[in-house]
C-alpha cells in the first residue's frame, strides 16, 4: 500500500514548477474515479483512486489499495465509485457549510461501462451478490440525484495519474486536467 501512497504524492512532487490553480467564480465540483484491477502481484488487490476538482483545481484526492480482492475490473471500479461517492457527499456538506452549496448532481466520471450500469440499475443482479452491501451506496447517490455518473473513455480519466505510471504526454495532460499549471 505504501508504494501507491508515494506514487500519488510523487505525482505532485514530480511537478515542482507547477501549482494548483483555482478560478474565481467557477465553483463547479467535478469528480474522477478509477481503479487499477489486481494491481498488487503479491495479494492481487486492486488500487482505488479518485480526484475531485472545485473551481478548476483539485481539492481532494485518494489513492489506496482496496481491502478485499475484486473478482473483476467491474467489481474494482464499482467499489472505487462507492468510495468516491462518500467523499463527494462529504464535499457537498463542506461546501454547504461554507455557503458554496452545490446545485444539481455532481458529475462523477467513470470509465467502466459495466460498473456504470450497475450503479444506475437498482435491480439486484445475481452477478453482484459477492459485492459487499456497503458498496451499493453509489446506487442510492445516483437515485437521489447527488451523483451524476458520466461514462468517459480511459484516455480521459484524470484519476489514472494517481495509480499508474504514465507516459510524459499523458501525465502532463492529466496534470492540466487537475488544475496544475506551470509557474514558469
Amino acid at each position: 500500500m505504501l508504494p501507491q501512497c508515494f506514487r500519488a504524492y510523487g505525482t505532485f512532487l514530480t511537478c515542482p514548477n507547477h501549482s494548483i490553480m483555482y478560478m474565481m467564480g467557477e465553483g463547479e465540483l467535478i469528480g474522477y474515479t478509477d481503479a487499477d484491477w489486481a494491481n498488487d502481484h503479491s495479494n492481487r488487490h486492486s488500487v482505488s483512486g479518485y480526484a475531485f476538482l472545485y473551481s478548476g483545481g483539485v481539492v481532494s484526492w485518494m489513492s489506496k489499495q482496496q481491502l478485499s480482492t475484486a473478482t473483476s475490473s467491474t467489481h474494482a471500479e464499482y467499489v472505487t465509485a462507492a468510495e468516491a461517492a462518500k467523499e463527494l457527499i462529504w464535499l457537498h456538506r463542506l461546501l454547504s457549510e461554507l455557503r458554496e452549496g452545490v446545485s444539481g448532481p455532481t458529475a462523477l466520471h467513470i470509465d467502466n461501462r459495466a460498473a456504470d450500469l450497475l450503479a444506475r440499475n437498482p435491480v439486484n443482479h445475481a452477478a453482484t451478490t459477492h459485492i459487499d452491501i456497503r458498496y451499493h451506496f453509489i446506487r442510492e447517490c445516483v437515485a437521489n440525484g447527488s451523483v451524476g455518473l458520466k461514462l468517459i473513455g480511459t484516455n480521459d480519466m484524470a484519476a489514472d495519474i494517481l495509480m499508474k505510471s504514465l507516459i510524459g504526454t499523458k501525465h502532463n495532460r492529466f496534470c492540466l486536467m487537475l488544475g496544475m499549471e506551470s509557474m514558469e
